[in-house]
Protein backbone atom coordinates (compact mmCIF):
# COMPACT_ATOMS: atom_id res chain seq x y z
CA UNK A 1 0.00 0.00 0.00
CA UNK A 2 1.46 3.33 -0.99
CA UNK A 3 0.52 6.77 0.33
CA UNK A 4 1.26 10.01 -1.41
CA UNK A 5 0.26 13.29 0.24
CA UNK A 6 -0.49 16.37 -1.75
CA UNK A 7 -3.00 19.23 -1.45
CA UNK A 8 -5.14 17.40 1.11
CA UNK A 9 -5.58 14.33 -1.09
CA UNK A 10 -4.28 10.87 -0.22
CA UNK A 11 -3.80 8.20 -2.86
CA UNK A 12 -4.04 4.58 -1.76
CA UNK A 13 -2.94 1.85 -4.16
CA UNK A 14 -4.08 -1.57 -3.04
CA UNK A 15 -4.90 -4.70 -5.06
CA UNK A 16 -4.19 -2.88 -8.35
CA UNK A 17 -6.98 -0.39 -7.65
CA UNK A 18 -6.26 3.28 -7.06
CA UNK A 19 -8.53 5.09 -4.62
CA UNK A 20 -8.10 8.74 -3.72
CA UNK A 21 -9.48 10.16 -0.48
CA UNK A 22 -10.04 13.90 -0.31
CA UNK A 23 -10.40 16.00 2.80
CA UNK A 24 -14.21 16.09 2.59
CA UNK A 25 -14.31 12.24 2.74
CA UNK A 26 -15.42 11.51 -0.81
CA UNK A 27 -13.64 8.59 -2.43
CA UNK A 28 -13.06 8.25 -6.15
CA UNK A 29 -12.24 4.93 -7.77
CA UNK A 30 -10.63 4.79 -11.20
CA UNK A 31 -14.09 4.01 -12.67
CA UNK A 32 -15.22 7.49 -11.59
CA UNK A 33 -17.66 6.13 -9.03
CA UNK A 34 -18.16 8.27 -5.95
CA UNK A 35 -19.49 7.45 -2.51
CA UNK A 36 -19.44 9.13 0.88
CA UNK A 37 -17.01 7.70 3.44
CA UNK A 38 -18.71 7.61 6.87
CA UNK A 39 -16.85 9.29 9.70
CA UNK A 40 -16.73 7.70 13.12
CA UNK A 41 -18.68 9.97 15.48
CA UNK A 42 -16.89 11.53 18.43
CA UNK A 43 -17.81 10.32 21.90
CA UNK A 44 -17.99 12.23 25.17
CA UNK A 45 -14.91 12.11 27.38
CA UNK A 46 -15.24 9.32 29.98
CA UNK A 47 -13.93 11.53 32.78
CA UNK A 48 -16.84 12.30 35.16
CA UNK A 49 -18.46 15.64 34.36
CA UNK A 50 -16.40 16.42 31.24
CA UNK A 51 -18.61 17.44 28.29
CA UNK A 52 -15.83 17.50 25.65
CA UNK A 53 -16.08 15.22 22.60
CA UNK A 54 -13.12 13.02 21.67
CA UNK A 55 -12.01 10.30 19.27
CA UNK A 56 -10.47 8.20 22.07
CA UNK A 57 -11.65 7.41 25.60
CA UNK A 58 -10.60 10.70 27.20
CA UNK A 59 -10.09 14.28 25.99
CA UNK A 60 -6.55 15.71 25.83
CA UNK A 61 -7.02 17.37 29.21
CA UNK A 62 -7.93 14.16 31.06
CA UNK A 63 -5.91 11.59 29.12
CA UNK A 64 -2.88 12.03 31.38
CA UNK A 65 -5.00 11.41 34.48
CA UNK A 66 -6.21 8.03 33.24
CA UNK A 67 -3.03 6.51 31.79
CA UNK A 68 -2.64 4.18 34.77
CA UNK A 69 -6.18 2.81 34.58
CA UNK A 70 -6.44 -0.90 35.14
CA UNK A 71 -6.54 -3.23 32.13
CA UNK A 72 -9.65 -5.31 31.47
CA UNK A 73 -10.05 -8.61 33.31
CA UNK A 74 -9.45 -10.64 30.15
CA UNK A 75 -6.21 -8.76 29.48
CA UNK A 76 -5.12 -9.52 33.04
CA UNK A 77 -5.57 -13.27 32.44
CA UNK A 78 -9.14 -13.83 33.63
CA UNK A 79 -10.34 -15.17 30.28
CA UNK A 80 -12.57 -18.11 29.29
CA UNK A 81 -9.89 -20.60 30.33
CA UNK A 82 -9.88 -19.04 33.82
CA UNK A 83 -13.69 -19.11 34.00
CA UNK A 84 -13.67 -22.86 33.32
CA UNK A 85 -10.91 -23.53 35.88
CA UNK A 86 -12.70 -21.33 38.43
CA UNK A 87 -16.02 -23.18 37.98
CA UNK A 88 -14.26 -26.55 38.30
CA UNK A 89 -12.46 -25.41 41.49
CA UNK A 90 -15.64 -24.01 43.08
CA UNK A 91 -17.45 -27.28 42.33
CA UNK A 92 -14.69 -29.23 44.12
CA UNK A 93 -14.41 -26.66 46.99
CA UNK A 94 -17.94 -25.23 47.50
CA UNK A 95 -17.49 -23.64 50.95
CA UNK A 96 -15.66 -20.48 52.00
CA UNK A 97 -12.38 -21.40 53.70
CA UNK A 98 -12.37 -18.33 55.95
CA UNK A 99 -15.94 -18.84 57.15
CA UNK A 100 -15.21 -22.52 57.87
CA UNK A 101 -12.37 -21.43 60.18
CA UNK A 102 -14.94 -19.32 62.07
CA UNK A 103 -17.43 -22.22 62.24
CA UNK A 104 -19.88 -21.06 59.53
CA UNK A 105 -20.85 -22.95 56.38
CA UNK A 106 -21.11 -20.31 53.63
CA UNK A 107 -21.13 -20.99 49.89
CA UNK A 108 -18.00 -19.74 48.14
CA UNK A 109 -18.41 -17.56 45.06
CA UNK A 110 -14.82 -16.41 44.44
CA UNK A 111 -11.60 -18.29 43.74
CA UNK A 112 -8.87 -16.25 45.40
CA UNK A 113 -5.12 -16.35 44.93
CA UNK A 114 -3.66 -16.86 48.42
CA UNK A 115 -0.45 -15.14 47.40
CA UNK A 116 -1.13 -12.33 44.87
CA UNK A 117 0.18 -13.37 41.45
CA UNK A 118 0.92 -9.78 40.24
CA UNK A 119 0.87 -11.01 36.62
CA UNK A 120 3.06 -14.10 37.14
CA UNK A 121 1.42 -16.84 35.02
CA UNK A 122 3.01 -19.70 37.00
CA UNK A 123 1.62 -18.38 40.29
CA UNK A 124 -1.67 -17.48 38.57
CA UNK A 125 -2.36 -21.07 37.44
CA UNK A 126 -0.95 -22.86 40.52
CA UNK A 127 -4.00 -24.49 42.13
CA UNK A 128 -2.11 -24.81 45.44
CA UNK A 129 -2.24 -21.00 45.50
CA UNK A 130 -6.06 -20.95 45.16
CA UNK A 131 -8.70 -20.86 47.86
CA UNK A 132 -12.47 -20.58 47.69
CA UNK A 133 -13.96 -17.59 49.49
CA UNK A 134 -17.31 -15.87 49.77
CA UNK A 135 -17.48 -12.33 48.37
CA UNK A 136 -17.34 -10.51 51.77
CA UNK A 137 -14.28 -12.51 52.88
CA UNK A 138 -12.55 -11.95 49.53
CA UNK A 139 -13.24 -8.20 49.66
CA UNK A 140 -11.87 -7.99 53.22
CA UNK A 141 -8.73 -9.96 52.29
CA UNK A 142 -8.11 -7.95 49.10
CA UNK A 143 -8.67 -4.61 50.86
CA UNK A 144 -6.12 -5.56 53.53
CA UNK A 145 -3.58 -6.67 50.91
CA UNK A 146 -4.00 -3.52 48.83
CA UNK A 147 -3.69 -1.15 51.80
CA UNK A 148 -0.94 -3.07 53.61
CA UNK A 149 1.18 -4.57 50.81
CA UNK A 150 3.81 -7.09 51.81
CA UNK A 151 7.06 -6.53 49.95
CA UNK A 152 9.47 -9.40 49.45
CA UNK A 153 12.95 -8.91 48.06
Amino acid sequence: MAKRKGAETLLFICCRKAVSFQSFHTARVHRREEWQMPMKPKKPCRHPGCPKLTDGLYCEEHEALHRGDRASSSKRGYNRQWQKARARYLKAHPLCVQCLKEGHAVTATVVDHIRPHRGDPILFWDEKNWQSLCKPCHDKKTWNEDNNPEYRF
